[in-house]
């Protein structure tokens, strides 16, 4: 005890880490597809302690991204977690996007591709008839901003990416819900 109180009462308690959660996809704001990845992870962060402090749908737009990005900095966010984005297609534009925002060049990273070229085999066991090669299609799921630390996708092909930011953690998601939450879960 210390003058009457416990350890524990005599200890501030720290505050709990603040989130941005940014669902990214035209898919999702012309209603092709639902997101239900917001929902979970608010649950499933506000749970571990997190407090949510902004959780919004964007399009697979480059200044959408940036003034995302750019608000979370600016509020002193702990942890901006995105999801969407990481495909092969041409609309996919969130790496693209947080590269140029934190001016960090674009670049093949090594681990990455070798997540994606693992992940490519193992698919193919399970799933006959499809495509093992590494096409250059498959190659840009590995183009990162430098710097970028890949994470391993267990559902797909997409690995994900974390990224310090002047002392804020970026997590960078796919938007399929099973490939976000298995990376989630994993990481």
């Amino acid at each position: 005890m210390i003058d009457g109180k416990s350890r524990s009462e005599s200890r501030p308690k720290p505050e709990p880490p603040r989130i941005h959660l940014v669902a990214i996809g035209n898919e999702l704001l012309n209603a092709e597809t639902r997101d239900t990845n917001l929902a979970w992870l608010i649950r499933r962060l506000t749970r571990k302690g997190g407090r949510i402090v902004r959780a919004v749908m964007i399009p697979d737009d480059f200044d959408a991204i940036r003034r995302e990005i750019e608000q979370a900095k600016e509020e002193g966010i702990d942890l901006l977690l995105t999801t969407g984005g990481l495909g092969p297609t041409d609309d996919d534009c969130t790496l693209a996007a947080i590269a140029k925002c934190v001016a960090s060049p674009l670049k093949l990273d090594d681990g990455a591709l070798e997540l994606v070229r693992e992940r490519i085999e193992v698919m193919s066991k399970f799933r006959p008839g499809i495509p093992t090669e590494l096409t250059e299609e498959r190659k840009t799921m590995a183009v990162f901003p430098e710097g970028g630390v890949p994470l391993r996708n267990p559902a797909g092909v997409a690995p994900g990416m974390m990224y310090k930011l002047d002392g804020m953690t970026l997590i960078v998601l796919p938007g399929v819900p099973s490939e976000m939450k298995g990376i989630f879960n994993e990481t």
